[in-house]
């Protein structure tokens, strides 16, 4: 049983070792500095489940410019370099695989070069790819052609400032407009003539009270003025009960406005009320009453209330 086991492995160790085969070739052999061709590598005869090692280089290929100096390990400073990245893929061929690895490379340097051996591992066995020569070759020059300086074209940039307003004209121009209609309607509004903002009307009972607040606020009888005081007030009075009852009562007397009013109707108890208050006003007039601070603003308030019963009540 060990033999038969032991004889496998030999089976199975021999046939990758004689039909596992390595090649490595470059596409074009030779070529002029400058262009790209493509090296390949390529392992044949393996398992498609096979655990396969391979490490590639990244951006450029270590070369030397001889198999001389390539055994004798002496350094060179050759490369070729690797466009683009590594590529690798496994193609079917029967029975067994076939692992494919590709490089697209060009050279900066004339002459012969040759790219070192390198190695893949395959489970615990290690293959090698032998060394690849190849050629680069410089242009062909016309001996007939002269010799001319490259013309250079040069585009004209413009300045920062230019490609400034050419990228946000759109804009500035928008807000130079916008700019001028907001000066243009300012200018018109200032130049308008300003209208006065009229009120809302008082009435009749709304301004007589307005005018017996604003005497009383004078305070006339602190300057000595108490006559003044009075004299405004049966002013204010006359002047309201003519208008309510359309009567001509600044020139009558007391008696005499006492007699029209009673005429037109009114309440004899506001015709009493406002008998106290043309009366007391004729004696500070006439006989130099001097009442009290209390009876000045009792007066008032009166006067006040004479007016608002007097209103009526569509007014109020």
């Amino acid at each position: 049983m060990i033999g038969k086991k032991f004889n496998a492995f030999i089976f199975i160790l021999l046939s990758v070792t004689l039909f596992a085969q390595t090649k490595g070739y470059i596409r074009r052999n030779s070529f002029y500095i400058g262009e790209q061709t493509e090296l390949v590598y390529e392992l044949k005869g393996i398992s498609s489940n096979a655990r396969l090692d391979f490490y590639p280089h990244q951006k450029t290929i270590p070369c030397v410019s001889s198999r001389a100096n390539l055994n004798s390990g002496k350094a060179d400073a050759r490369s070729l370099e690797i466009i683009g990245s590594f590529h690798d893929t496994l193609i079917q061929q029967g029975k067994t695989w076939t692992w494919q690895g590709s490089y697209i490379v060009t050279a900066w340097d004339t002459g012969k070069i040759v790219i070192p051996a390198t190695s893949i591992a395959v489970k615990d066995s290690v293959y090698s790819f032998s060394p690849i020569t190849l050629r680069v070759l410089a242009p062909k020059i016309n001996a007939k052609q002269g010799i001319y300086d490259i013309k250079e074209v040069y585009a004209n940039i413009p300045s920062s400032v230019g490609m400034f307003f050419r990228k946000n004209a759109w804009w500035m121009i928008t807000i130079v407009f916008l700019g001028l209609a907001v000066f243009w309607w300012w200018k018109k509004q200032k130049n308008k003539p300003k209208q006065v903002k009229q009120g809302k009307a008082l009435s009749l009972k709304e301004e007589t009270l307005l005018e017996i607040d604003s005497l009383l606020a004078k305070k006339l009888w602190e300057n000595e003025d108490l006559k003044e005081h009075y004299f405004q007030l049966s002013l204010i009075i006359r002047k309201y009960l003519g208008k309510r009852y359309h009567l001509s009562l600044i020139d009558k007397t007391s008696y005499q406005i006492q007699l029209l009013l009673v005429q037109s109707n009114v309440h004899k108890e506001l015709v009493a009320q406002i008998k106290i208050v043309l009366e007391q006003s004729d004696l500070v007039k006439f006989a130099k009453s001097e009442p009290t601070l209390l009876e000045i603003t009792s007066n008032a308030n009166l006067a006040k209330e004479i007016v608002t019963k007097t209103t009526p009540y569509n007014e109020h």
